[in-house]
């Protein structure tokens, strides 16, 4: 599918199949995947064909949701730092664990959930899970869901985003509630981990957390941002950023650079 037409000042990438497959291709690719508020954007495109293949597509995205055994959930939503955003997606592979179609956190990744912390992620109890997940909206509601304020990173983009997706609802399927923000039960026992998908507009624009990342028909869009770009020209390349992400040696320039984890190595200020 043709995302975008003429010249646009960010570039965008399709990437079909299933996530677990297309994520690593993405990334190697020198992109990042489109978040939640990139398709927001997009839907709302002054370009009458980009914003119809936005709002009449379901999309994939690079917004996570990690839910413990007990319920507990938490909202990760990428942070523009691509180094600290590579350390989580690059977990939706091939060879991670899955269940149901979610990631599972085992022992090797066990640490990674209570490691996200910060303004990037939100955290629900089970009984907030319960109240604030699972039901279509009101446009009031809407405005003023945390999930849908939290992944919309503004007030101002959620402001600008609801109105015309609940008019186009309610014209084109009498829709009266939409923008739901749905999630897949948790795993028995351990943390699991699912991307957030974007609905298309017959399908009420929902928030969907429980979409499974080996299915043949996911899409997620690629982004070429602007912090991508300054990487690029710093000299670190996308397999470069892995390696740091990852915390193993990489090569530049003809030197080995090896990670050292110890308090008597000084650093350069």
């Amino acid at each position: 599918m043709e995302l975008y037409t003429g010249k646009v000042l960010e570039p965008r990438k399709e990437f079909y199949g299933k996530n677990v497959d297309t994520m690593p291709e993405l990334l190697a690719a020198g992109y990042l995947p489109g978040t939640v508020a990139n398709i927001m954007d997009d839907r709302q495109h002054p370009d009458d064909k980009v914003r119809g293949n936005f709002r009449n597509n379901y999309f994939d995205t690079g917004d996570m949701v990690f839910r413990k055994p007990d319920g507990e959930t938490k909202l990760w939503r990428m942070p523009e730092d691509p180094i600290a955003a590579l350390r989580v997606l690059k977990l939706i592979n091939p060879k991670t664990p899955r269940s149901n179609g979610a990631i599972l956190l085992t022992e090797q990744n066990a640490e990674l959930y209570d490691a996200l912390t910060g303004p990037d992620t939100k955290t629900f109890t089970p009984s907030e899970a319960t109240e604030y997940f699972g039901k279509s909206l009101t446009e009031e509601q809407a405005r003023t869901h945390p999930a849908w304020q939290f992944l919309a990173r503004t007030q101002e983009r959620l402001d600008a985003y609801v109105p015309g997706v609940f008019k186009e609802g309610k014209d084109r399927f009498q829709y009266d509630t939409m923008m739901g923000a749905y999630l897949a039960g948790p795993d028995a026992n351990v943390v699991n981990g699912r991307a957030w998908l974007v609905d298309p507009i017959n399908y009420w624009s929902d928030l969907s957390g429980d979409s499974d990342l080996g299915l043949n028909f996911g899409r997620l869009v690629g982004v070429a941002p602007e912090a991508q770009s300054r990487a690029k020209n710093e000299g670190l390349d996308r397999n470069i950023q892995l390696a740091l992400a990852d915390r193993t040696a990489f090569g530049y320039n003809g030197t080995l650079y090896v990670p050292v984890g110890s308090e008597n190595v000084q650093l350069r200020e």
